[in-house]
């Protein structure tokens, strides 16, 4: 039941995250109207490095790349956190024709998960 819940929860963050796609460095220059809180800095830095060394993120990472997609680093990593308990990721991926594409991943009850959602970046001022 709670990996449902979690699931659910995760679902609605995703849908919320990528109806609103940004550039953290446009948030941090102009307010945003997008769900949650962007994080920046050192806090953003040690979020990132635990999604970078989940085993989840890994395998998630290795199958895009079979598909076709080209990770572009770890700078290009946006992360949200929408509670104390949810933090969502939209890691950043070239498909094959060059267009920027999020998959989003989320930290929920203490572990990372994958929402294996893939979607167009949507440029937008914030």
């Amino acid at each position: 039941m709670k990996r449902f819940i979690s699931l659910v929860c995760g679902s609605l963050v995703l849908i919320l995250m990528f109806l609103s796609p940004g550039n953290a460095v446009q948030a941090e220059e102009t307010p945003c109207e997008c769900p949650g809180t962007v994080l920046t800095g050192a806090e953003r830095n040690k979020i990132v490095a635990n999604l970078l060394k989940s085993d989840v993120f890994k395998e998630e990472k290795i199958e895009l790349e079979k598909q076709g997609y080209v990770w572009q680093g770890a700078g290009a990593i946006e992360v949200r956190e929408f509670a104390p308990s949810v933090v969502v990721y939209q890691v950043v991926f070239l498909d094959e024709g060059g267009i920027e594409v999020g998959a989003a991943f989320g930290f929920m009850s203490g572990s990372i998960i994958s929402f294996g959602y893939i979607a167009p970046i949507d440029d937008h001022t914030h």
